[in-house]
């Protein structure tokens, strides 16, 4: 479709550009949050228009998406400010725009159950994970541990979407991206994070994120190409369901 046709030819040049800003002079500098802004926009405008051509039977699910999207769309605004607050409204922004997404799934999987087994495979080895990592986290080992179980929902229930509805695999192509992106601006964050008290481990979050000015990091470029990749796939989804 010539919408889908145009989102595509506009993000990849403004997402490039974000990068290669952020990399440059920082993920809080006006031009970066800009640039990242910008990239969203074309995502959530494309969902938009998508929603207003959607059939009767898909409407619903297309609402929940494009809320999602418009949702991640301000999560990536706030989690660039420089304050550690910005990283925590940015957490509750994306989670919320999970929780549509899950909201989405609901409305449009027929084997829901089929995504218990997933879930508790996947938030088992998040546990895993988070446990061994624990005393990094101190006051946001719980915000932590609910994120991860709405990303988990979240993915567990799009493994049961090429069940369910034609070209469901796109669902959980776009699905996967977004854990995958998660997954890796979380290895990186938290592998490397050494302080234990909050505002420290806030600061680094957010440097590690946003501010910092390195060239040399390919896991923060998958990581942004994944995120770019799925919420564009989630879009996508509007018009091919």
């Amino acid at each position: 479709m010539w919408v889908l046709a145009v989102m595509y030819v506009l993000l990849i040049p403004s997402a490039i550009l974000f990068i290669c800003a952020k990399h440059k002079i920082g993920g809080s500098a006006p031009l970066t949050v800009a640039l990242k802004a910008a990239s969203t926009t074309i995502i959530a405008l494309t969902a938009v228009v998508g929603l207003a051509g959607s059939r009767e039977s898909i409407r619903t699910y297309a609402i929940l998406v494009t809320a999602a999207l418009v949702l991640g769309l301000v999560g990536d605004i706030v989690i660039c400010q420089p304050e550690p607050g910005g990283f925590l409204s940015g957490m509750i922004y994306f989670a919320l725009g999970h929780l549509c997404y899950i909201g989405a799934f609901f409305r449009l999987s027929t084997h829901v159950v089929w995504a218990v087994p997933p879930f508790l495979v996947i938030y088992g080895i998040f546990l895993a994970v988070v446990t061994r990592l624990a005393k990094k986290f101190v006051n946001m080992l719980v915000p932590t541990l609910l994120y991860g179980a709405v990303i988990a929902a979240m993915l567990s229930l799009a493994v049961t979407a090429p069940f369910s509805v034609s070209r469901g695999y796109i669902l959980l192509a776009a699905a996967v991206l977004f854990a995958v992106s998660d997954g890796l601006l979380a290895y990186h964050t938290f592998g490397s994070a050494g302080k234990t008290n909050e505002i420290s481990f806030l600061r680094h979050c957010c440097t590690a994120l946003h501010q910092l000015p390195s060239v040399s990091q390919p896991l923060d470029w998958i990581s942004l190409c994944c995120y770019f990749a799925g919420q564009s796939l989630f879009a996508a989804s509007v018009f091919f369901l």
